[in-house]
């Protein structure tokens, strides 16, 4: 594997075209391993790389104390195997904070929460100043999906072989299991609880980088009730599509729920700066289903961006999309094309094996499949490719062409 993602983008083209192979399994989910999980994990280390540059340069401002656990924050990254680095920044919220302007060096040691109970750091331990905690002085903890406050002062928190054991400035303490809980819980009113988890997902609705998700759309004020609903579509991708559904909880490990919209419309969207999360309305499985197979694709294919964009001519937003009322990025007319082909696809195999829904399902099948052969005429007309980027076009056209 490259160390990082910068050494892969400085691969020789040809280098790059056996790296990336026949990019299997990007236009439709394929097993894992492929390029995508690949390109995935790459993104992942780039990101600890990231936060390693981001405590060096806050330890040369700080003095004294924080000096030093800035060091020791430093020194676990270092420390830590290239799989395990990946793996603590991993969760969809890393992107986000490691995108947010740089605070001041207290600030800063509020990253220690990507470490606490991931792989390869028990026995990590810190003391986190309240400045670490953030504005609404709470800390999401993702890998032990607990939210902790400050209560006002510094927490010290030890990631221990069996467990997180966390104390408070003013003598209060607790103990969890270092996995996590599976349930909303109160554990201490004010200073700790447990986000609720929705098949193995944490609902960040209520987590602190809720309040950095900019979409026209609210959140659900409280999603308990439609999280049923968000099963058993998980549940029916499985049933129609198993090799996407296999994809769709390798790609996916968090979740918003958006409300719906008036008339009952749903909303749903996929942003690299949480990437690996899905954030969506939930009204019935189908849609559920239906989403899951739209934004993961999305979800696949941005990774992949990232080691070659495809197009050499992406510059402009002055593209036409069916799916759109705005102007778009040429990669975007190709998103909407990749995605809404694997929407017509999931449709075809749930008309399969539910006949009886045949009727109704096929005016959305053909609505979409419509489009996709819209824009794949506007975009095989105008595109521009890289050389990885016809060997994706002409997989993603012989898709689109077959609807």
């Amino acid at each position: 594997m490259p160390r990082d993602l910068a050494e892969a983008l400085r691969l020789e083209e040809a280098e790059r075209l056996a790296l990336l192979g026949d990019l299997e399994g990007v236009v439709f989910p394929g097993p894992a391993g492929g390029i995508s999980d690949f390109a995935a994990r790459l993104g992942d280390l780039q990101r600890a790389g990231k936060a390693r540059r981001r405590l060096a340069a806050a330890g040369l401002c700080a003095e004294g104390w924080t000096r030093r656990a800035l060091g020791t924050l430093a020194a676990w990254l270092d420390a830590l195997a290239p799989e395990d680095a990946a793996a603590a920044f991993s969760p969809g919220t890393a992107a986000k904070a490691l995108r947010r302007p740089v605070g001041s060096p207290e600030q800063e040691i509020g990253l220690a929460r990507f470490l606490i109970g991931a792989p390869g750091c028990a026995g990590f331990r810190l003391a986190l100043p309240a400045a670490a905690f953030g504005d609404q002085d709470w800390l999401h903890l993702p890998h032990a999906n607990l939210v902790v406050g400050s209560a006002g002062g510094s927490v010290l928190i030890a990631d221990e072989e069996g467990e997180i054991r966390l104390f408070w400035t003013d003598g209060a303490e607790a103990a969890l299991p270092r996995s996590g809980l599976e349930q909303e819980a109160a554990i201490l009113p004010d200073r700790l609880h447990a986000l609720p988890r929705a098949g193995g997902w944490p609902v960040l609705n209520f987590a602190p980088e809720a309040a950095w998700l900019d979409n026209p759309v609210p959140l659900l004020a409280d999603p308990t009730e439609a999280l049923p609903i968000l099963a058993q579509g998980r549940g029916l991708l499985a049933d129609v599509w198993p090799m996407a559904s296999r994809a769709v909880e390798r790609a996916f490990h968090a979740l918003f729920v958006f409300d719906l919209l008036p008339g009952g419309g749903t909303s749903s969207v996929s942003r690299g700066d949480f990437q690996g999360i899905f954030a969506a309305s939930l009204r019935d499985p189908v849609q559920v289903a239906d989403l899951l197979s739209h934004e993961g694709a999305h979800t696949r294919i941005a990774p992949v961006y990232a080691l070659d964009p495809m197009l050499a001519n992406d510059a402009e937003r002055i593209h036409p999309s069916p799916w759109r009322k705005d102007l778009r990025p040429l990669s975007g007319v190709m998103n909407g094309v990749h995605a809404f082909v694997n929407v017509c696809e999931f449709y075809r195999r749930l008309m399969i094996l539910r006949p009886d829904f045949a009727a109704d399902l096929a005016q959305i099948r053909d609505l979409e499949a419509g489009r996709v052969r819209e824009a794949w005429t506007y975009l095989r007309g105008q595109a521009r490719p890289t050389q990885v980027g016809e060997i994706f076009l002409a997989k993603l056209g012989a898709a689109a062409e077959a609807l």
